[in-house]
């Protein structure tokens, strides 16, 4: 056990490395590496009690999507959707939750807010087998905070600039759930729009911030 506790050890400046290279190369080659090192995997993922869903993943990932997972989310999404939902998903992983909700109501319009481009291109691949054609899901590849710069976008400014205010938001960001719902006043203030948070005391804890500091960016 300690000798694979240091060999990961050890592995973890090469693999981070690595990662950087990547970054630094052009995306479409970058894609194509990381697609060879992380084989694409198809997995059929229990949603419900006897239904399921193929969601593309990596190789690596294929044993996250446990049933038990998040469940209250999907049931509240089973019991709530409407056919005329705008759907959010700000930290959209690998497109599960989008083809979930294309599943269980495929006129709802869906935007995916994911950075990263190792998860984007599974929710490309994720979004050929299960978009509604006449509803193709789109994605914004920046993080989601309370300013807009490069990489960067708020909630606010995305839905002024598009003029698409959304009714349902999903939101599972590791952490940065506070600075975004900061940069979300004018949608929270709407009254129009139902959150699902995601939240870790534990990750929310390294940045200062208490579950007490989310709920007081909402009316009570």
């Amino acid at each position: 056990m300690k000798n694979q506790i240091s060999k990961t050890m050890a592995q973890q400046p090469l693999n981070r490395l690595k990662s950087v290279l990547l970054d630094l190369i052009p995306r479409p080659v970058a894609e194509g590496i990381y697609a060879i090192r992380h084989k694409e995997v198809w997995v059929k993922t229990r949603i419900f009690e006897k239904e399921y869903l193929d969601i593309a993943v990596p190789l690596r990932s294929k044993d996250a999507m446990f049933y038990e997972n998040e469940m209250g989310i999907r049931l509240w999404l089973k019991e709530h959707l409407r056919k005329d939902e705008i759907f959010f998903d700000v930290g959209c992983c690998f497109g599960y939750y989008p083809a979930l909700v294309t599943y269980l109501m495929p006129s709802v319009e869906i935007h995916c807010f994911e950075p990263t481009w190792r998860h984007t291109m599974f929710i490309k691949r994720n979004a050929q087998k299960h978009q509604n054609s006449q509803k193709p899901w789109a994605l914004v590849e920046k993080f989601v905070g309370n300013e807009t710069k490069n990489d960067t976008v708020t909630l606010d400014h995305y839905c002024a600039k598009g003029k698409k205010y959304p009714t349902v938001i999903k939101m599972d960001i590791d952490g940065g759930e506070y600075l975004a719902l900061k940069g979300a006043k004018e949608v929270i203030a709407s009254g129009k729009t139902e959150f699902l948070l995601e939240l870790h005391p534990k990750i929310l804890a390294k940045s200062n911030i208490t579950l007490e500091n989310i709920f007081t960016l909402f009316p009570q």
